[in-house]
């Protein structure tokens, strides 16, 4: 593993690396905040519990150039504290790397219920896109706007999950949990699922990362657990390989999300999504693992 931490009750969905400082940002959905993990393994706190009216976090970025961190936060059962009138409220949060301020909220769906902010992926130009996996759309925040807008509009996907941007950042690829794979021409907002073999599962992909010319996806939705890499014909229009990365790993839980450091995919290996009562309660401390992010080289 790259790196274990000690609270057992975080419950980790997302995790984001800084090249710049070298740090990993991993978010917690039980305990609603945000650490930080340094270099040499240090672990404090980036943000408090419920620190800006933070809910579970969910997916999180680096935009290492602008020295910032994006989170998506969801109001869900398994969160500390849960009042109903979170619940199904998402939003999108936005903080400085260097001194950890809190600069900016923006809401989904206006701030009103039917939302999850599940994952997010930023283009060179500042634009962040965002995976809302409640009402089936994809958001868009230009560089520089207040608010979000829809990109993608619901009813074309039924549950977006992890995004992943080409290099060029002209496509955006989007996870369905149910079974497709989306490539998204950017500047004219065409969706078509990318075809692949037959003997290619596609079920099930919660995080997606775009790496020379292919997809890695974390697949928690079939069984067993496990991440795969995805190659792409050189046009980016299909899928002409799979190769498992890993599979039936002793610390999967549920893996969720992950981030590419170098030629190293970092990723969360037990979110422990499971490890709750049918009412939201957590399970105890002797029923929880120690979050683990494992590391697999890519080449």
């Amino acid at each position: 593993s790259a790196f274990r931490l000690a609270q057992k009750d975080l419950i980790v969905e997302g995790v984001a690396h800084d090249p710049v400082e070298g740090d990993f940002y991993v978010g917690s959905v039980h305990r609603r905040k945000i650490l930080r993990v340094s270099k040499k393994g240090r672990t404090t706190d980036f943000t408090t519990q419920k620190q800006d009216g933070l809910g579970a976090v969910l997916g999180l970025a680096v935009d290492s150039q602008r020295r910032q961190l994006w989170a998506c936060t969801s109001g869900v059962a398994q969160m500390i504290e849960a009042t109903d009138e979170e619940k199904g409220r998402g939003a999108l949060m936005k903080y400085d790397l260097r001194t950890g301020a809190f600069i900016a909220k923006y809401p989904l769906g206006g701030g009103g219920t039917g939302h999850n902010c599940n994952d997010l992926v930023i283009a060179s130009s500042g634009d962040v896109f965002v995976s809302d996996a409640e009402s089936g759309e994809i958001l868009r925040l230009l560089s520089g706007a207040t608010e979000l807008k829809v990109f993608i509009e619901a009813g074309r996907l039924k549950s977006p999950q992890g995004l992943a941007l080409s290099p060029d950042n002209k496509l955006l690829f989007a996870a369905d949990y149910g079974g497709v794979l989306h490539r998204i021409d950017i500047a004219t907002r065409s969706a078509a699922p990318l075809h692949a073999d037959p003997t290619v599962a596609l079920l099930g992909i919660d995080g997606l990362l775009f790496y020379k010319n292919s997809l890695i996806a974390i697949q928690n939705g079939v069984n067993p657990h496990r991440v795969v890499r995805l190659a792409l014909t050189p046009g980016l229009d299909r899928i002409e390989g799979a190769k498992i990365l890993e599979m039936n790993n002793a610390n999967f839980d549920e893996p969720t999300l992950g981030t590419v450091a170098g030629n190293v995919l970092y990723y969360v290996a037990n979110s422990q999504w499971g490890r709750f009562t049918a009412d939201g309660a957590i399970f105890p401390d002797n029923r929880l693992a120690e979050p683990v992010i494992l590391k697999t080289k890519l080449d």
